[in-house]
């Protein structure tokens, strides 16, 4: 019921179930372990997926779609697949930058705030292959340092509804998609803090 009551208030709680798995998944003893504790949770997990179809169906019932309609898109809905993908390289540089250096943060980022990119903008590449490698990192840690793994992996999965990638939205990035991902970065800036022998200013 909390769920369903969390998808209609906000869409990004859709990931819920997939955070889930992933708490349950790196709190396991190795691969092995991982793999049998989400197979011991599947009727818990079931339960999730029934509770997350039903709120997408009731989505489609009341709007006719599981996305917004074009007049309400970015750009009306003019943005390729291609567009959207490439811009979001920049706007993830700009969510970076937000998380390392909160400075000249703006209440609204409307049109042409950031530019839209296409196939040939290094720094869309730059902003993908960063995802990119983050996530291949994420993965590659997940038995040497779960929590790391699962703050990362936290922050693009809670982020994912609003980064364009799935289905197109009414803005590029706003900084009120980060509030949630958040909890992923400070988890991570948490563990380094931790990490440090002095703390000696």
């Amino acid at each position: 019921v909390a769920y369903f009551m969390a998808a209609l208030a906000k869409e990004s709680a859709i990931t819920f179930p997939a955070i889930a798995m992933l708490d349950v998944a790196f709190a396991g003893a190795g691969p092995s372990g991982a793999v049998r504790k989400l197979l011991d949770s599947w009727r818990r997990f079931a339960v999730l997926a029934m509770t997350g179809v039903a709120y997408l169906a009731l989505r489609f019932y009341v709007l006719g779609g599981l996305g917004i309609p074009p007049s309400g898109q970015y750009l009306s809905g003019n943005m390729t697949l291609v567009d959207r993908w490439m811009t979001s390289g920049r706007v993830f540089l700009e969510y970076f930058r937000l998380l390392l250096a909160p400075v000249r943060i703006a209440s609204d980022y409307d049109f042409n705030s950031i530019a839209v990119a296409g196939i040939r903008d290094w720094d869309a590449w730059l902003g993908l292959s960063l995802v990119a490698g983050v996530i291949v990192l994420a993965l590659g840690l997940a038995k040497v340092r779960p929590a790391a793994s699962l703050g990362i992996l936290f922050f693009f999965i809670v982020l994912l509804p609003v980064s364009n990638w799935i289905m197109p939205i009414a803005l590029l990035m706003a900084e009120r998609f980060l509030y949630t991902p958040n909890f992923g970065f400070v988890l991570l800036a948490g563990m380094v803090w931790a990490g440090i022998q002095s703390r000696e200013v």
